[in-house]
């Protein structure tokens, strides 16, 4: 697969190796070049038969995501690692983090038999869309990086949220698990990948409802 990748690209994927064992790094690869390579809808179909110089099967391609033996924790130390080291400080800001929240992604989904798909509130202002939606919904985190006078945002996590049979301990006992709840999990777990702190960044809307709120 390194054939298919220039050489300064080639440079930066190396970095994730430590990441795999050496026939997942081959899937990596070919993963990476099949998600580049799609020009439209990226399912996992499609990307199985674009990367033709991996003869696996699908059901190969799907063990790979979910069950193969590769430190999804590490590969997002990396990426941290690489973007110091191609970014430097600007990064950081007062020597911290700064992490975008960015507004969950919610995909309606036909089937409901599928892992995760659930009722949601659906905030948009298109009526045509009503008040709920049935899908999936994806949680975002990026690092914002200074670049002249604007601010880039490099994603580095995301999370299929589902609150379904999930549950935490709270004030008043056993209470099952709320969205916000999986979002505050994301950004603890991003701080205990980085020896930096963290400022979040969110918009009005998703800082009052689960940061503001339960503090008044």
């Amino acid at each position: 697969m390194e054939f298919f990748y220039p050489e300064q690209v080639m440079n930066l994927i190396e970095t994730f190796r430590i990441c795999f064992t050496k026939p997942t790094y081959e899937y990596f690869l070919g993963y990476i070049w099949a998600l580049m390579m799609a020009p439209e809808r990226k399912c996992m179909t499609r990307l199985a038969y674009i990367c033709f110089p991996i003869q696996k099967s699908l059901s190969s391609w799907e063990r790979f995501l979910s069950e193969y033996k590769w430190n999804l924790n590490k590969l997002i130390e990396q990426l941290i690692k690489l973007l110091l080291l191609q970014l430097g400080k600007s990064v950081l800001y007062a020597n911290k983090f700064l992490i975008a929240v960015l507004d969950t992604s919610l995909i309606a989904k036909a089937s409901h038999k599928m892992f995760g798909v659930q009722k949601w509130h659906d905030s948009s202002s298109n009526p045509d869309r009503g008040a709920t939606i049935k899908g999936h919904h994806w949680g975002i985190l990026g690092i914002l990086s200074k670049w002249m006078n604007r601010w880039l945002c490099w994603p580095i996590m995301l999370r299929l949220i589902t609150t379904e049979g999930q549950w935490k301990q709270g004030e008043n006992g056993i209470e099952p698990m709320t969205f916000w709840d999986l979002v505050h999990s994301m950004i603890y777990h991003l701080q205990s990948l980085i020896n930096y702190s963290l400022i979040v960044i969110a918009d009005a809307y998703f800082s009052k409802a689960p940061f503001l709120n339960p503090t008044s």
